[in-house]
């Protein structure tokens, strides 16, 4: 009885691990432990869309973008560039209401292998109710060469983080050395006049990077 029950056990054993393979974790940029599947055909992105979506294309998966831009976004008519990378966007559904929060309800009828967000209580809202969730958090240059390769991680592609960061430091230098033999760089105010603050901390090295003098950059962290 014991040698018949060998192939049973070994069968056993071979679809336990199988099962195990099936998901691994993962360390998002705010330091919490996410479980993902090997397999993503479909994520979902929450908050600065367009931004997001743009690392998920830089990994080469802007198809499995399953979600639509938040109505703010469509209707600004700045974003056209999402539907050329990512044609399936406008058929995609809606999973924000009106005022950008996430539709819960919407967003569990479409069922995402994984959710992106900047946001940590979005992350823990669709955590929660069963969705992945991994938090991205971009402020400087090694911050976006980090996000790039995060998302390359969990789509099962490890060298895209070194393949993008070399492109992305090269083209940096190549900016720079242009800008060598500009006139003196013009002063830019970046601001969001509705609050007059400056809402992106990202944009003081952005503006540095391609030749202007950020008025509000006052070497703040």
């Amino acid at each position: 009885m014991f040698i018949r029950s060998i192939p049973l056990i070994s069968a056993a054993l071979a679809l336990a691990l199988g099962s195990a393979a099936m998901a691994r974790d993962l360390t998002d940029m705010i330091g919490r432990t996410v479980t993902v599947p090997d397999e993503i055909a479909t994520v979902a992105t929450h908050g600065s869309v367009p931004v997001i979506n743009g690392f998920v294309m830089a990994t080469g998966n802007g198809d499995k973008i399953a979600s639509n831009l938040p109505p703010r976004f469509i209707n600004s008519g700045r974003w056209v560039y999402q539907t050329v990378f990512a044609p399936q966007i406008p058929d995609s559904p809606q999973i924000h209401d009106a005022e950008g929060n996430p539709d819960l309800e919407a967003i569990l009828t479409l069922g995402p292998d994984m959710a992106l967000t900047f946001a940590r209580d979005v992350a823990d809202l669709l955590e929660a109710n069963g969705i992945p969730t991994v938090v991205l958090r971009v402020q400087t240059p090694d911050d976006v060469k980090a996000a790039v390769a995060l998302l390359g991680e969990m789509f099962g592609n490890d060298t895209i983080g070194a393949d993008y960061a070399a492109w992305f430091d090269g083209t940096l230098a190549e900016v720079e050395s242009r800008l060598a033999a500009a006139p003196a760089r013009p002063k830019v105010l970046y601001l969001n006049p509705g609050n007059m603050t400056q809402p992106h901390l990202v944009a003081e090295w952005w503006i540095t990077a391609a030749g202007g003098d950020s008025v509000t950059n006052d070497g703040r962290k």
